[in-house]
């Protein structure tokens, strides 16, 4: 110790001594505070609010491919952060280490202790795992709330975010993926997630091989409210089953579509010997059962899932028209037998008509042709009537099963037989002026056969 007094000789250079051990302190001081924000605080901070997830605060949809590898991409980068950041902090450490060491101490002051140094190491190699904790929760409660949602917000409505297809499969309706598929593929994320730290190394490790280095990921999956999280996120769609199994269960009530027999049913149903108004009512109630499925919403959200039914509704559809068709197709059998037949009917009266009237038994064959149409003339439109029905109603519900020339059976019959009885008309007027000379030709036949029975007795 060195005694001042007011008549000392050396103040002044005692006072610039002190003076100068200040101001190696202050910049101490300011070198320590510029390592341990800038390069410590400042990157455990952007270190712990780091993603590792990426999960889009949108309405779109993935499927469970790209949702994996969007995960996959995304955490392979932030890995790499990770790690860089964890070098950089662990540098940073060791050079304020070396700049709180190096600082050159009084002789009368005691040096720091290596326990002292080792402690301060420990508190900045917990923070980084604290930072690196903290990064992996908040990204696994990030996915489990985005599936999920919060257990706080019981009526929160979740964006969707997985994309499936429902379809029919067999005999009943299934999703593509399946929530099993969907479950392992959360899994996978998750686990993608929890192995980010796999390559950010533990401190102090520099000596050993990189490949035998003990990673962070040892501490981190061994904390107990990781396992929490990954345990709720493992069994993240159990509570949208109940809903998903009550959705497609819906669909169970169009199973006769698969389950009964199209035959089986036509034949019991032909057996009731069905009337024109028993397959009106049959072919509305497919209509109905189209304009039922077709009224079902194209995108079904349940949770986090986004249920696409366009496929379930082309499939049931189908077996909607393969019923409609069958029925239709039955119809059309029994309308076109009935238009054939009448059909014939007007041919066969025509040919009696057209034959040329050269004798008096020619004549008489004409003449019955010529009293059948006058007699069916007044049936004729009864005799229609089913028929162009029958047609009207094919038009309506299944057009694509008629042909061409049957697109409108009343025109054709009404046409056939119009020119029929104008023909009728045309061959009675003709008889009419040939029947003098069939009397004379009677007359002279008659009296002919007389003078041969007189000569004959």
């Amino acid at each position: 110790m060195v005694t001042l007094t007011w008549t000392s000789m050396n103040i002044d250079g005692y006072l610039t001594h002190v003076h100068q051990g200040l101001n190696k302190l202050e910049q101490l001081i300011i070198n320590i505070n510029d390592i341990m924000e800038n390069r410590i605080e400042n990157n455990l901070k952007s270190l712990s609010k780091t993603v590792l997830v990426n999960l889009p605060q949108d309405s779109k949809t993935y499927t469970l491919e790209e949702f994996v590898e969007m995960q996959e991409d995304w955490i392979r980068v932030e890995s790499q952060k990770l790690k860089s950041k964890n070098i950089e902090v662990e540098g940073a450490v060791e050079d304020l280490i070396q700049t709180i060491c190096s600082y050159q101490l009084d002789q009368h002051v005691e040096p720091i202790s290596a326990e002292e140094i080792q402690k301060l190491s420990k508190y900045y190699n917990w923070s980084m795992y604290q930072a690196l904790l903290h990064a992996t929760k908040y990204s696994l409660n990030q996915m489990k709330e985005r599936i999920c949602g919060r257990r706080n917000m019981p009526k929160q409505i979740l964006k969707p975010f997985f994309e499936v297809d429902v379809a029919l499969q067999g005999d009943h309706c299934t999703l593509k993926p399946t929530d099993v598929e969907i479950q392992i593929a959360i899994n996978k994320a998750a686990g993608h997630v929890l192995k980010s730290t796999k390559n950010v190394q533990n401190w102090n490790q520099k000596d050993q091989p990189e490949d035998q280095r003990e990673p962070f990921y040892d501490w981190i999956a061994k904390d107990k409210e990781i396992v929490k999280v990954i345990l709720l996120l493992t069994g993240s769609l159990q509570g949208t089953k109940n809903n998903i199994n009550k959705f497609l269960g819906d669909f169970e009530k169009h199973n006769w579509l698969w389950k009964r027999k199209i035959d089986d049913d036509l034949r019991a149903f032909n057996k009731t010997n069905p009337q024109l108004e028993d397959f009106e009512e049959k072919l509305i109630h497919y209509t109905r059962n189209e304009e039922e499925v077709d009224l079902i919403e194209s995108i079904h959200q349940i949770g986090a899932l986004s249920l696409k039914t366009e496929n379930v509704k082309i499939g049931l559809k189908k077996y909607i028209s393969l019923w409609k068709e069958a029925y239709s197709r039955d119809l059309h059998k029994q309308a076109k037998t009935m238009l054939e037949s009448l059909t014939d009917d007007i041919k066969q009266i025509k040919l009696k008509i057209e034959k040329p009237a050269k004798d008096i038994d020619s004549l008489g064959n004409v003449m019955s042709a010529l009293e059948e149409i006058r007699q069916k003339e007044s049936e004729m439109e009864i005799k229609f009537r089913p028929v162009v029905e029958m047609y009207n109603l094919l038009e309506a519900y299944l057009p694509e099963v008629m042909e061409k020339e049957e697109i409108d059976p009343s025109t054709v019959l009404d046409k056939d037989w119009g020119q029929l009885v104008k023909q009728a008309i045309s061959t009675r007027n003709d008889q009419q002026g040939q029947q003098a000379s069939f009397k004379k030709d009677l007359i002279e036949g008659i009296n002919a056969l007389i003078t041969d029975v007189q000569d004959f007795q």
